[in-house]
Formats: C-alpha cells, structure tokens, sequence
C-alpha cells in the first residue's frame, strides 16, 4: 500500500458510490511565473458528513428622496460559499497515519505563500507574494470550480479510539490489514508517544471564485442571447446533465458552426467524388453488357441499384 493508497474496504466504496473530493491547487491566473513549489494535493475518497451551500447577495440602500415611498436598491454582487464537512476513518496504522498527512497537507491551503528573502544571514524574512488559487471538484456539486479555502478544520474523534502502542512490529500495511481481518488490531510499534486516531472528522470552507460567464448570454450566446451564458448543458450549479432546462440547454459555437460547414463541404466534395465513380462504372458495365460479356451477380446487383435510384431521383423531379 502506497502512501496515498486507502485501504481496499475505502476505495471500493468510493468507486462505486460516492465521488472522490477533489482540491488540487494550480497556479496564480494574475502571477503564473511565481510557480508552485510544494502544491497542495488532496485528491481523496470522503464519508460526506455535511455540505451546506449559501448564496449572498450585496445589496446597499441608497437615499430616500422627498416622497419616494421605497429607497433606492444598488445590487453589489453575490457570493457564493460552501462548508462541507466529513469523516476520514482509518482501519489500519498505515491508513491513520496518512489521515493526519491529508489533514497536514489541507491545513497549508488557508495560508498564503511566502518567501524567504534571506537578506541577513542570522534571521529568516518571510514575505507574503501571493495567496492560492484551487480547483475543487466533488461529484455535481461542485464541477470544477476555481475556489479559495477560507477555514480547515479537524477534530479526532476519541470515541472511535485510537491505535495502540504495541512492542510487536507488523511489518509492512499489508500484514497490519491481514492482522486486522484476523480478529487482531494492527497496532504502532514503532514511536511511543504517536497519537493515531481510528476517526478524524474534518470541516472545510470555501469561497467560489467563478471564472465563467455567469447569467444570461446575451452577445456571448450567438443565435441564442436568452439562453444561460455557460455554454455546457448544465443546470447552474448543480447540474448532471438530466433534465437539463431549455435556457440551459447548449449550443453550438460560432467555432462548432464553422468546423460544422467544413465537415458538411468535405462531405458534398466526397458524395459527388462518389456519385461521378458510380455512373462512370455503370457506365462501363452497360457497356459489356451490351457487347454481350456476361456480367457477376455483384454487378448485375450493382447496376439494379443504380437503376432504382435513378428512378427515384426522376419521380421526385416529376412531383417538383
């Protein structure tokens, strides 16, 4: 088992029912050259607990004038928020021991980065260039959303225990999970004083940091401006893709539109290419069959063919 291998039981569970909870950080879209040296990674399956969405909408009053009967409204913005909260369990030492590391690696994204400037050899100066940007995906809750993580937090629960200290040494995390399945507790025999919960229950925060056109299209949505501007056939936010609303529905682009007309011209080049070898061969074997050469069952299939479809195309310029 890897360091980022779950235990069987978990991955089973995730891959059949529940969706991986996905934060990975990526690169600042106003800074991109200051890099990512140690980028926060969480890509793991989760036994969601809580997941509460909220949308804000900024609205501030303006001055009442004489005889007005309501004040004026001036809308500032919306923001939107989640808070998901859920259980990391552990069955084996291993599996524990890698929890706290998830857990360590999502403390770093509420922090922002920093440099060492290393001007005076005798004291560290740290200073801020940036705070993290992370893409977040978790099922059709949240689809690929750029986000910024506001709050972490984590509390082990001792009512699941802990794992014990014990002098036996397990080996490896395979043996630990065989000793588990055999009715005994893969157990830390290697620090005293380590502390590895069997449960850690975890709460994050985030706030959405769209970077798609929001609201009806209008100019951005050619031939459909009162359609949803994201072109993706999806309900806004939550949308699977089932069901999906006529104004959410998606269109073609002007770019689809353009690679669509080429594709119908190659397509009209290559039928006519098609239709002038056709009647050149029937041509040729109407010609044998009049010189009197005998012609293959294929042919005489291939010339009756051509006749009906001649026939067709006769009637339906007699009815025009």
């Amino acid at each position: 088992m890897s360091d980022d291998q779950q235990s069987p039981e978990v991955l089973r569970l995730g891959e059949h029912l529940y969706p991986m909870l996905s934060i990975v950080e990526e690169p600042d879209p106003q800074h991109p050259q200051m890099g990512m040296p140690e980028p926060v990674n969480f890509e793991y399956f989760v036994f969601l607990t809580s997941f509460e969405e909220t949308f804000n909408a900024r609205w501030e009053t303006g001055k009442r004038s004489y005889g007005r009967l309501n004040p004026m409204h001036y809308y500032g913005g919306t923001e939107r928020e989640a808070n998901i909260s859920f259980t990391l369990p552990a069955m084996t030492v291993h599996e524990s021991a890698q929890n706290l590391r998830k857990c360590s690696e999502l403390s770093r994204a509420v922090y922002g980065k920093y440099r060492n400037w290393g001007i005076d050899p005798w004291m560290d100066d740290f200073t801020m260039v940036g705070h993290r940007y992370f893409r977040a995906n978790f099922g059709n809750l949240i689809t690929d959303e750029r986000v910024f993580i506001s709050s972490f937090s984590f509390k082990i629960n001792l009512d699941a225990g802990i794992f014990d200290y014990t002098e036996r040494d397990w080996g490896s995390a395979a043996a630990a999970l065989e000793s588990l399945t055999s009715g005994a507790n893969p157990v830390n025999s290697q620090i005293w004083e380590e502390v590895l919960p069997r449960q850690i229950d975890v709460e994050i925060g985030m706030i959405f940091r769209h970077d798609y056109p929001l609201g009806f299209g209008g100019p951005n949505r050619v031939g459909h401006p009162d359609r949803w501007a994201a072109n993706n056939g999806k309900d806004f936010p939550h949308g699977s893709g089932v069901d999906v609303q006529e104004y959410m529905s998606r269109s073609l682009t002007a770019s689809e539109m353009v690679e669509i007309e080429q594709a119908m011209d190659d397509l009209q080049q290559r039928l006519s290419e098609a239709e002038w070898e056709y009647a050149y061969r029937a041509q040729e074997l109407r010609a044998a069959q009049y010189a009197g050469v005998t012609l293959a069952p294929s042919e005489v299939l291939f010339l009756r063919t051509i006749d009906e479809a001649e026939e067709v195309l006769v009637d339906e310029g007699t009815e025009d």
